[in-house]
Parts: C-alpha cells; structure tokens; sequence
C-alpha cells in the first residue's frame, strides 16, 4: 500500500454514528488500515527491516493473538474479530509496529532462551505494551478525525 496515495483517497468511511456498526468488518478493516497509516507517519520506520512492513488484516479470531508481527515476512497480521473497540485495533497495530522497530529476528529468542524470559517479562513486549497504552488514544482521536472530515 503507498500511504501517500492512501490518505489522498476519497473514499475513507464515514464514521458510524452508532457503536454497533463499529463491529462492521468493512469499517473495522478501514480503521486498522488508517491506524496503520498513522504508525507509519507518528512512529517512522525499522533500522532492523527494510521498508515498511506489509500489512494482513483478518476477518477471524485467533485463540492467542489480537495481531502479531512476522519478522521474517516484515507483516503485521491483525485479527479483526478479536477486537472489541476503535481503541483495541490502534493499540494492537502500535503494539505490532513497535516489534517491526525492534530488533526481533536475533534477539527475541535470545531473551526467551537465555534469559528465561516469558511473553509478561520480555523486555520486547513491554516496552511494545506501553507504546500502546501511552499513543493508543492519540490514534484513535486521530483516526476519528480524519474519518469525519472524509
């Protein structure tokens, strides 16, 4: 997907006015697909990959994951049906962008390996969790903005 193209499109959704149709796949794909857009400009690219990543997105639950990050693809894969609110989708593709920004092909093994570490104490998925958290709402207010002036 070329960004600039992307946003210089007039066919953005408009924002529903209900909170039922925010479960519609199609605004839901919308949504994350501008979050996306919105990592790239605020959060900038990878000195570990080469380009931006490529993005999947889902229309299916997955029993683990709400998305993850294939290093070896550089593809951000998001679940859609895992999400329950425009908040979810911004944080899981911040949450995704900052593995795409860390050095995960050498390093995330060696840390569940070596240092014994699990997914509530890799230093990889909290400093990626507390990127969601902190720029999560500033997506979303983003993200309604840009779908309301659409």
């Amino acid at each position: 997907m070329n960004i600039d193209s992307y946003l210089r499109r007039k066919t953005y959704l408009k924002l529903p006015s209900d909170a039922a149709n925010h479960k519609n796949p199609t605004f839901q794909k919308e949504v994350a697909k501008l979050a996306f857009v919105w990592c790239s400009y605020r959060l900038g690219g990878s000195r570990y990959q080469l380009g931006f990543p490529k993005l999947k997105i889902l229309n299916e639950r997955s029993k683990k994951y709400r998305g993850h990050y294939d290093e070896v693809r550089n593809e951000i894969v998001v679940y859609l049906k895992n999400h329950r609110s425009l908040i979810d989708i911004c944080r899981t593709m911040i949450h995704e962008w900052k593995h795409y920004q860390q050095n995960i092909l050498i390093m995330y093994d060696v840390y569940l390996r070596v240092y014994k570490r699990n997914l509530s104490n890799h230093p990889y998925e909290i400093s990626a969790e507390k990127a969601a958290i902190r720029l999560g709402a500033e997506c979303k207010t983003w993200l309604i903005k840009t779908l309301n002036t659409r």
